[in-house]
This record gives structure tokens, C-alpha cells and sequence, in this order.
């Protein structure tokens, strides 16, 4: 609780994955663009990104990489161009996880209100 409000987490990807919404993402994008995975997994080879510190990092260069290898006009464009661009990518398997809890965001709300002197700390939905 925040100030009497329920505060709620949602963890992108899921609570089961290390990631970002990029790696979120990743799995439709190397559906749409087979080849690039291995291209790009050896181009941040190459450049070192693969020794980052910040590994967490890597699948935002990853993803950005794709991106930008498939949109010669603008090779900046992030992934809400991409998915403005390319709408049945929003229909892929990989936000199904997403896609349930905003779904049933009322029903975690209401499960997060407990009585004062209760915790829902440390709660997973």
C-alpha cells in the first residue's frame, strides 16, 4: 500500500524471465525477421556488447539492431514505431503472459486489498 492506494507491480517480462520489453519482444521479432537473430547475436560479438557489465543491457541493443537493419528510411525507430508499422506483431504468443495479467488487473487490485495489519508483500500474480 501507498498512501491507502494498492500498489501494484507488474514485472515485464514475467516474474520467470531476466529481461526487459525488449526481450519481451524478441521472440516476434526473430519470428518476422528469421535471420537477423544470428546476424545480430554476431555483430554484438564482434563489437564486444557481449561483455557488457550491464548484460542486462544486451537485448536492447538487440532489438535495436533488428530494427534498424529492417527500416532503411529511419533506422532510429524503436519498437513503438515497429509496432505501429507492423500491427500483427501485437498478436504474438510471447504477450499472452502480458495480455492475462492486464486482463485480470481488477482481480489482482482487489486481491491486493487486504485488511490494515495484513501484507501483501512479496505477492505474486
Amino acid at each position: 500500500m501507498f498512501n491507502g492506494v494498492p500498489l501494484v507491480l507488474i514485472l515485464i517480462p514475467d516474474k520467470d524471465t531476466i529481461g526487459n520489453l525488449e526481450t519481451l519482444c524478441m521472440p516476434c521479432l526473430c519470428q518476422e525477421w528469421p535471420n537477423a537473430e544470428r546476424c545480430v547475436d554476431e555483430y554484438l560479438n564482434c563489437t564486444g556488447a557481449t561483455s557488457w557489465s550491464k548484460q542486462k543491457e544486451l537485448p536492447k541493443a538487440k532489438a535495436r539492431s533488428i530494427i534498424a537493419g529492417h527500416f532503411q528510411d529511419d533506422p532510429n525507430k524503436g519498437l513503438g514505431y515497429l509496432f505501429n508499422k507492423i500491427n500483427h506483431l501485437v498478436g504474438h504468443a510471447c504477450f499472452n503472459q502480458l495480455a492475462d495479467t492486464l486482463h485480470r488487473f481488477d482481480e489482482i487490485i482487489a486481491t491486493a486489498k487486504q485488511p490494515s495489519g495484513t501484507s501483501s508483500r512479496n505477492r505474486v500474480f
